[in-house]
This record gives C-alpha cells, sequence and structure tokens, in this order.
C-alpha cells in the first residue's frame, strides 16, 4: 500500500553509540608551559572522570619551577576531578602550569569523547 504523500522508503531508526563505561584512558598533548612541559592522562567510565595524573613533566631543574609544579599540580589534579572538565579555576602564582595543564587536559578529555 502507498501512503498519500509519502515518498522514498520509510526512514531508518538512529541509533548512537553510548561511550563505553569500562575505564579508559588518554594522555594529553605534551604542552609547553613557558617554564618546561607537561602532559596529562585521563582515566574516564562514561563520561565520569575517575582519575586524572600528570604523566610527563620537564620543568628543566628549575627550583623555583620545581616547588611551584610540586604545589600546584596536585591542586589541578583535583580541581579537573571535581570540574570534571577542563574547566579549572586553576592555582594563584602558577598561572602558566594551570594553562598548560588545562590545555594538556582538554586535549586527553576531547580523546575520550567528554
Amino acid at each position: 500500500t502507498t501512503v498519500p504523500g509519502a515518498t522514498g522508503p520509510p526512514a531508518s531508526p538512529t541509533t548512537t553509540t553510548p561511550i563505553s563505561t569500562a575505564p579508559r584512558t588518554a594522555t594529553g598533548p605534551l604542552v609547553n608551559y613557558s617554564f618546561g612541559q607537561l602532559a596529562v592522562k585521563v582515566t574516564a567510565a562514561g563520561t565520569k572522570i575517575t582519575a586524572v595524573t600528570v604523566v610527563n613533566l620537564n620543568d628543566g631543574g628549575n627550583p623555583r619551577s620545581q616547588y611551584i609544579d610540586s604545589a600546584s599540580i596536585p591542586q589541578l589534579e583535583s580541581q579537573a576531578l571535581a570540574a570534571q572538565s577542563a574547566s579549572i579555576q586553576g592555582v594563584s602564582g602558577a598561572s602558566w602550569t594551570s594553562a598548560g595543564f588545562a590545555k594538556s587536559l582538554q586535549g586527553a578529555l576531547t580523546q575520550l569523547g567528554i
């Protein structure tokens, strides 16, 4: 039978592939943050970020940079987990580290489809 006004075959239902809930990881790009380089690794289950760590850090051995990084990176990791995104506040006194961290974090999240 033909339905008046209908043309062509019936439309197929659209399906989307859900994001896996199995834990998966991605490492963001190595970012030059003016005082060194860093890369962030993200672990996620579904769209939930379950872990964030800096897996590559080279601050050139500068003691001041090492001090700033050692104080700020744990805070940045915590902020990323709380925000569940790359929209983090950053750490006062560690603007460059914060910006580099956020850029690498966004790269990892993009790879994960988050």
